[in-house]
This record gives C-alpha cells, sequence and structure tokens, in this order.
C-alpha cells in the first residue's frame, strides 16, 4: 500500500501522450505590436510508436501573424517512438488591436492508426496567455 492507500496495481494508467506548454515571455504587450513564443513539448509515454498532429488555435485579437489573420495552425509531426520528447515553437503575435485580458489558446494533440485518416487518440489543452500591460 502507498501514501494514499492505493496498492500498486490500483493505480490508474498513464496517459499515452503527454503534453507540457509555456511561454517564453509569458504575457504580450496591449494594444502594441508584440510576440511571444508558445513551447509545446510532446512525450510519447507508451511503449510503442504513434503518429501524431498537432492543432493550434488563439481567438480573435492575436495570431500567428502580425496582422492577427491566422488564428489556427495544423501539422503533421510524424511518428514518436516510446519515450521520445519532440518539441514546437510557434509565435504568436499581438498588434495594435489586441485588447488587454487573458486569452485561450487551445491546442489538441493527436495519436492516428496507420495513416492521418484515422484518430487512435486525443489530448486537448486550454492554456491561459495574459495580454495586458
Amino acid at each position: 500500500m502507498d501514501l494514499f492507500g492505493l496498492f500498486k496495481d490500483d493505480k490508474t494508467p498513464d496517459t499515452p501522450i503527454l503534453v507540457r506548454t509555456r511561454f517564453k515571455p509569458y504575457a504580450l504587450k496591449a494594444m502594441a505590436e508584440s510576440d511571444t513564443d508558445l513551447i509545446i513539448e510532446i512525450t510519447n509515454n507508451s511503449k510503442k510508436e504513434v503518429l501524431l498532429s498537432l492543432t493550434v488555435s488563439v481567438p480573435y485579437g492575436i495570431g500567428f501573424d502580425n496582422l492577427a489573420m491566422q488564428r489556427s495552425k495544423e501539422v503533421r509531426l510524424g511518428t514518436l517512438t516510446a519515450n521520445e520528447t519532440k518539441e514546437i515553437v510557434y509565435r504568436i503575435q499581438g498588434n495594435t488591436a489586441s485588447r488587454a485580458g487573458i486569452y485561450k489558446v487551445r491546442l489538441t494533440v493527436m495519436t492516428h492508426y496507420r495513416n492521418y485518416d484515422l484518430i487512435e487518440n486525443k489530448v486537448s489543452k486550454a492554456i491561459d496567455l495574459r495580454v495586458g500591460g
């Protein structure tokens, strides 16, 4: 028995995909042209090779270009072997129309079966990006 009163066999199985995110710098400036890097680390926790794709979308007011017109990106990441980690960096930009507040950045990592037509598993995450100052 462990600290929480569970036996070793009673633990829930780990998720096959682990997604870690961070911003560098932490926030965008409001009503000014500024940018931040969204750094995404994807780790394959399963014992088999997986085929991955990633979709990132941002709300109105910020974007992946300096005019904030492109608000969604999708990329096919290829295969990830067991315990391998892949890092992807996206630049998110604000402009003079970016108002102060908290913006939800949504990302979805999908594992596919054989090719990109069939989705086997999906991990979604919403991250808060602060715009202010």
